[in-house]
């Protein structure tokens, strides 16, 4: 540490969020927009951290305040972390200088290109679409979504007579890919919008590649700074409700128009693009937007890799590895992450054994000794990663996509939850 008292940066934004079970903090660096989190006890610590106040009666007042003991060497690791991550005032300015990250970033299996930057285009749009955001437009787009429902249903037959135009050349599959890249844009503009309504920005829209899959992203961090859990939501409902709305208004247009006009076939291919994938996109067990509706619901940040972890501890203990420190949980939290954690895996592992006897068995058929290696290569990858995931150690803070937890191509959406800037504090703090 300098030899000068630390001083906290004054343009940090620090926002609050009062759970049923628990009290958090969300830190947003403005310079390098990145978020991190932050229990009572570090918030706590940081307020004081104004220059003048000695580090002894820092700690003397974080004892007092919590109850418990609180060693120095706690409380410089946590001052060295918010030096690390640049929250310290430094004598050229305020704490690290700000470096634009590369457009394209990633690994083979894993990379994402940054396209633009919509913050002021979304500022535009928000001006001009407050309409969507009203109770009337709600509850209309509800209904029509229920009557396409119903219509879905009862033409179900003739729906899959039509399906074999969608792919009956070259130029209708063009035609499909378009309108689904169109439609999945507005799906991403519907969670950056909603993210701008409620007083967030978003500086972050492109495209990425996940296992060799092709996907689009829109960073709506910001979310994370707001304290209505009802706003949070409603960033991550927004864009498959939206997506929802147009293939209902597909499914509409598709039956009042004539089999061979070109509007037919558009609204054709945004039925069977959107409908079932927005669906599945609501399942919480592949981490998309379902799984951040439910975390957000249950108020349980991390939920997916942490309830891994907590599994593979169970596993562990049961054959007598485990380690001797158990992290504190409260009973609620061990319930979810006992029933997340379990159904999770159990999916996880379900897909990728199907994908073994199905797309392994064609390989096999096709005697193609290369296609069989990069098979056995990629779903090996897939199972490592979920063996680290259930038995592996945190692997360290970093703020912005989970590389490592990403389940589908469309999950580059949402960033996980932001990670602790330290806990030692706070288990020194809290827990003796």
């Amino acid at each position: 540490m300098p030899s000068s008292l630390p001083r906290l940066r004054t343009d940090l934004i620090v926002r609050t969020q009062q759970t049923s079970h628990e009290t958090s903090v969300i830190v947003k660096d403005p310079v390098s927009r990145k978020f991190f989190g932050m229990g009572e006890a570090e918030q706590f610590i940081a307020e004081q951290l104004d220059g003048k106040t000695p580090l002894e009666v820092i700690r003397q007042r974080v004892e007092v305040r919590f109850g418990g003991e609180l060693p120095m060497e706690a409380l410089n690791g946590f001052l060295q972390n918010l030096k690390q991550y640049g929250f310290l005032e430094t004598e050229g300015g305020t704490g690290k200088p700000y470096r634009e990250p590369p457009r394209f970033r990633g690994s083979a299996l894993y990379c994402r290109f940054k396209v633009f930057d919509p913050c002021e285009l979304l500022k535009r749009l928000v001006t001009r679409t407050g309409f969507l955001y009203t109770p009337y437009f709600v509850a209309l787009s509800a209904v029509t979504i229920l009557v396409a429902g119903g219509v879905i249903i009862s033409h179900w037959g003739e729906f899959r007579e039509e399906l074999p135009r969608l792919y009956s050349s070259w130029l209708s599959i063009a035609v499909v890919i378009l309108f689904n890249f169109l439609v999945i844009c507005a799906h991403e503009f519907g969670h950056g919008l909603t993210c701008t309504r409620f007083g967030g920005e978003v500086h972050e829209m492109g495209c990425a590649m996940i296992f060799l899959q092709p996907a689009f992203y829109c960073n709506v961090s910001d979310a994370w700074l707001f304290p209505e859990r009802y706003k949070r939501l409603w960033v991550g409902f927004a864009g498959p409700y939206f997506e929802l709305f147009l293939w209902s208004l597909a499914v509409l247009t598709w039956r009042m128009t004539e089999p061979d006009t070109w509007i037919n076939f558009v609204t054709l291919s945004v039925m069977a693009t959107s409908g079932l994938k927005t669906l599945f996109n609501f399942n919480p067990l592949i981490k998309l937007d379902g799984y951040y509706l439910l975390s957000d619901y249950l108020e349980v940040p991390n939920m997916r890799r942490r309830s891994f972890r907590y599994v593979g501890s169970v596993v562990e203990k049961l054959f007598g590895f485990g380690p001797d420190e158990e992290e504190t949980l409260a009973p609620r939290e061990r319930l979810i992450f006992s029933l997340y954690g379990t159904t999770a895996l159990a999916g996880s592992f379900s897909i990728l054994g199907y994908i073994i006897l199905t797309a392994g068995g064609a390989l096999v058929d096709g005697r193609s000794p290369t296609a069989i290696l990069l098979a056995l290569g990629f779903l090996g990858m897939r199972y490592r990663r979920r063996f680290r995931r259930m038995f592996g150690k945190p692997s360290g803070s970093s703020a912005g996509f989970d590389d490592e937890d990403f389940d589908s191509p469309e999950d580059a959406m949402v960033p996980d939850t932001p990670p602790p800037v330290q806990t030692a504090v706070s288990r020194s703090a809290r827990h003796h």
